[in-house]
């Protein structure tokens, strides 16, 4: 394979396996790479909705997604005093109106699905990361910290919201990060 056609993806979970699917099926080969010593469990629920229903759909996991859906019963909002100042039973700020074609899944269960997909055809590489990142004419050279170097023709960085991707390459996030004066919290009761 040529390394124009090889595709280093940083972070094997929602983003990482849908693009290793999509990469895959248009001829690439992706190789995916999490600092996780075996695919992580846990985190909290992920929302399809919009065309990500019509990108799972043509995935053919649109079936299996709603089989894993969550079952949100409403929420409510408290004051600063732990009062309750506003509940419904028809829709979620993380989630929209209760009865619309949107689904919630849980985190590991879509990743789950959407690693099935991508079996065939991706490299997975637990327990090793990115440590440092050189572009040249010859492609792209990857550091690992546990592996040996290797050269891609593209390097992408699914590897979460503090990304040690994009810090290689764009540098600390601190210049980007604005703090918007708000906290929002999500749990399973």
């Amino acid at each position: 394979m040529q390394i124009a056609q090889t595709v280093l993806i940083s972070g094997a979970g929602v983003a990482g396996s849908a693009l290793a699917y999509w990469l895959r099926r248009h001829g690439y080969a992706p190789t995916m790479v999490e600092r996780a010593p075996a695919p992580r469990s846990g985190g909290q629920a992920i929302d399809v909705r919009g065309v990500a229903l019509d990108v799972i759909d043509r995935m053919g996991l649109l079936e299996e997604v709603r089989a894993h859906r969550t079952h949100m019963r409403g929420m409510s909002v408290l004051n600063a005093d732990g009062e309750e100042v506003h509940r419904s039973t028809e829709y979620t700020l993380s989630s929209g109106r209760l009865a619309d074609p949107d689904v919630e899944s849980m985190r590991d269960d879509l990743v789950r699905l959407l690693r099935g997909g991508t079996r065939e055809g991706v490299e997975y590489v637990y327990g090793d990361a990115v440590e440092a990142i050189e572009e040249s004419a010859e492609g792209v050279r990857v550091a690992f910290v546990n592996g040996p170097d290797r050269v891609f023709g593209l390097v992408v960085g699914a590897d979460g919201l503090h990304s040690g991707v994009r810090r290689l390459v764009f540098g600390p996030e601190e210049q980007f990060n604005r703090h918007l004066g708000q906290y929002l919290s999500v749990f399973t009761a």
